[in-house]
């Protein structure tokens, strides 16, 4: 049974969606809340804590990447599980901002072992295997629907052992992502990988790509605008994501559930991942989201109710409001993927829209890292509300140029729009 069912790659790919978001549910859920009672982290830590994040991803995405191009993607798949439980084990086991940040870089690169060669692993099985006529877009959708459902039990999972210790999920969820990658590969297959030229320069392929994108989008004023906004994205969304389990801890009293506090964070992360998916399957099946203007207006009111649940989140005393803020905040922001997505798209001719989207990601990714010190430093000097609230008026502040972008955009449709989350 087990061997015909690694021979449909379309269930292999499930299967490692499903797993992975339920160890990552397992590990992530209460790691903030780790690194804020146990080790003992102020604000400044916690946000340069995601930007040792966000740089090791950076640095590391073109090295690891050579494994999946030139050696194997399932090795670059399993390697990415063995350095993500290592990472979290490492945390769990010795609570000092030391340890945590080395787990950080550790965790940065594990991230990158798994960017798109899961994905291609899968898609060189599709083509390889007996399920050629399945869709790979269809088989990335359910992928993605497994992932968030994998997470949403692993958040829940995550209560139970918190209550016994507060570590335990992470061990639990770190030994598991260990043994996930020593499964992945010594008993699944890998049939349809062919080695890429080893005479290839990676390091130069970057940055021909980084010119050609420069190139298209100085010559598109929809682009500018786009990587404007997805930049101002990146900067404002750096603290809030590290500090919303501070402020909630720090300016609230939160009732015990079954004894302990914990539970609003598994309640909380678990809801917004609930909500997310119904947003991003409406966004799917509404047809009026083919639609460029229609997808640029949506997102210029998404940014706006992203600003106000942002600030609404920095000046609340009402724990309650505060939470729904919160949910606000983190369900439409999910929803931004798309939208984006959508605007590049209409903008990027087929010849140069990999490298447009590629570009997009890491100017999202600049921006995260240039915000960690100056928004850290602003979260150590004067709190984490405030911190919180300059990241509103950055994202304000990207919200003028999309309004006046909207008033050019004619009426286009594009032929997909991509739903990530």
């Amino acid at each position: 049974m087990l061997e015909n069912w690694l021979r449909r790659p379309s269930l292999l790919y499930r299967q490692l969606c499903g797993t992975q978001g339920m160890l990552s549910g397992l590990r992530v859920t209460m790691v903030a809340i780790w690194y804020i009672k146990v080790g003992g982290l102020d604000p400044f830590q916690l946000v340069i804590l995601g930007t040792i994040f966000e740089v090791a991803i950076t640095l590391c995405e073109i090295p690891t990447g050579i494994v999946a191009d030139l050696y194997s993607r399932k090795l670059s798949v399993a390697l990415g599980y063995l350095f993500g439980g290592i990472s979290h084990l490492l945390i769990a086991l010795v609570p000092n901002f030391a340890s945590f940040a080395i787990g950080a870089v550790i965790w940065g690169i594990g991230e990158t072992f798994l960017s798109g060669a899961r994905e291609a692993w899968v898609a060189d099985e599709l083509k390889h295997g007996d399920e050629e006529a399945v869709s790979i877009d269809e088989v990335f959708v359910q992928g993605k629907q497994w992932e968030l459902w994998g997470r949403f039990i692993g958040t829940w999972l995550a209560f139970p052992l918190v209550l016994v210790a507060m570590n335990l999920p992470i061990i639990v969820g770190s030994a598991g992502m260990m043994l996930h990658g020593f499964l992945v590969y010594f008993l699944f297959p890998e049939k349809g990988f062919h080695k890429a030229d080893t005479k290839t320069n990676s390091f130069e392929h970057m940055r021909e790509t980084f010119r050609t994108g420069i190139s298209v989008i100085r010559g598109k004023g929809g682009l500018i605008v786009a990587i404007m906004v997805v930049f101002m994205i990146g900067l404002s969304s750096e603290p809030f994501d590290r500090l919303w389990q501070d402020v909630l801890e720090q300016h609230f009293e939160l009732p015990a559930v079954l004894g302990s506090q914990e539970f609003w964070w598994t309640f909380l992360n678990s809801t917004a991942m609930l909500l997310t998916v119904g947003l991003l399957t409406y966004l799917r099946r509404n047809p009026a989201f083919g639609n460029i203007k229609t997808s640029v207006k949506t997102l210029g009111i998404f940014n706006v109710l992203v600003l106000i649940g942002m600030i609404v989140f920095g000046i609340t005393h009402n724990l309650w409001i505060a939470m729904a803020a919160f949910l606000l905040v983190r369900t439409v922001r999910r929803a931004f993927d798309p939208l984006i997505t959508s605007w590049l798209n209409a903008n990027a001719s087929p010849k140069v829209r990999a490298t447009v989207l590629s570009l997009a990601g890491q100017t999202e990714s600049a921006g995260e890292i240039l915000a960690g010190p100056s928004l850290g430093g602003i979260a150590g000097r004067f709190g984490n509300r405030m911190a919180v609230l300059s990241a509103a008026g950055i994202l304000g502040i990207g919200i003028v140029p999309l309004a006046m972008r909207l008033k050019k955009v004619p009426d286009q449709t594009v032929d997909s729009v991509e739903v990530t989350e």
